[in-house]
């Protein structure tokens, strides 16, 4: 942890060197892809905190996320709360907080519906089409979404795809015949 510490220092340190002027753009796009490295390995240590994977000590574990957790502006015991909750729902239907999936025959409220639209239109598209589609449009907001809802991501597809085109899903199964 000393490492990290005296790591971040260091980019700050070299940060407040470095003139707010233009001739110097190029070097502040260096200096910001080596503090995001630091500070990248610093999150993955409180990362791991988090988790109860850095120590077996569980107060050295707590003090280091709860140090690093602070030195990146997240509340450690928060985060370590809420992230453990979305590790236990992951990709559920209905608990899950990520990778929420478009639903055949959805319940409002209880599930998100639209999942035959989804379906029909990757079928419409074809699969290299809906594939690039996927990858460009990562990112789609619920139907009815206020400005201040959180974006969903749209994993969801493919898998809906891949588990109709197994028969593992009858319900997709169903839908697509």
């Amino acid at each position: 942890m000393a490492c990290f510490v005296a790591q971040s220092a260091a980019c700050l340190g070299l940060g407040m060197l470095i003139p707010l002027k233009m001739a110097f753009a190029p070097l502040w796009l260096a200096y910001g892809a080596v503090a995001g490295t630091v500070w990248t390995g610093m999150w993955v240590v409180a990362h791991e905190c988090g988790h109860g994977a850095f120590s077996d000590n569980r107060f050295i574990q707590d003090l280091v996320g709860y140090i690093l957790h602070s030195a990146l502006l997240v509340p450690y015991f928060s985060w370590q709360h809420s992230h453990a909750v979305h590790h236990a729902h992951t990709n559920h239907i209905t608990k899950g907080e990520t990778h929420v999936p478009y639903v055949v025959d959805g319940r409002a409220g209880i599930e998100l519906p639209g999942g035959q639209k989804m379906l029909d239109a990757a079928r419409a598209m074809g699969n290299r089409l809906n594939g690039v589609m996927q990858l460009v449009f990562h990112v789609r907001r619920a139907p009815g979404a206020g400005a201040d809802d959180w974006p969903m991501p749209r994993h969801e597809l493919p898998d809906a795809l891949h588990e109709r085109r197994r028969g593992r899903n009858p319900r997709l199964a169903d839908a697509a015949a």
